[in-house]
């Protein structure tokens, strides 16, 4: 096994810098192959402990919105623990939603946060373990990327009637333009 350090050019004035980023690795291709392998599924494991993680944050948050605050301290509670109430809620529906559950694997934090969109009557184990229909073929909702995941979580919101028509909005009188329609983009911006 050949090994080659990989220390970041410079003029050495770095000096423990240069030290801490070097590399040191194998340049067999078929060890690089197989470490690339292990870190891919270092990262997807840790994803997935992620969204487990997020289930139990839920979890939490849920009782002690429930059991241990007088009125009024939610938001100030939630600010000492550093989360906001919009972050608070999706955690709360991922518990709802998910908590009762093995997390599947492939589903992160961000693909957890999409499916909490889906109509009600749709049962979430089920969904995630169908084959949907994305841009780049049949896949899975582990095998989809969390944008593919959006289209998909959005075709079924507008099968069911639940997406929102683009808003009308009345310009001021005299002028030139009657109305401008808002597209899911630009609601954003207003």
């Amino acid at each position: 096994m050949r090994t080659t350090n990989h220390a970041p050019k410079g003029d050495g004035t770095m000096g423990a810098r240069n030290f801490a980023a070097a590399h040191v690795f194998s340049t067999d291709i078929a060890d690089i192959e197989s470490e690339i392998r292990t870190y891919v599924s270092e990262i997807e494991a840790a994803e997935v402990d992620i969204a487990r993680k997020a289930i139990e944050i839920g979890k939490r948050l849920q009782f002690v919105k429930e059991n241990d605050l007088v009125h009024g301290q939610w938001e100030p509670w939630l600010r000492s623990v550093g989360i906001v109430p919009q972050t608070a809620r999706k955690y709360i529906q991922v518990y709802e939603q998910f908590g009762n559950r093995p997390t599947p694997s492939g589903l992160t934090i961000a693909k957890l946060f999409e499916l909490l969109t889906l109509p009600s009557d749709i049962k979430r184990e089920d969904f995630v373990a169908a084959t949907h229909t994305t841009p780049e073929g049949d896949k899975t909702v582990d095998a989809m990327t969390v944008r593919e995941l959006r289209g998909v979580v959005r075709a079924v919101r507008d099968q069911a009637g639940l997406t929102k028509a683009p808003q009308v909005r009345k310009k001021a009188e005299g002028n030139p333009f009657e109305s401008i329609a808002l597209t899911d983009e630009r609601k954003g911006f207003l």
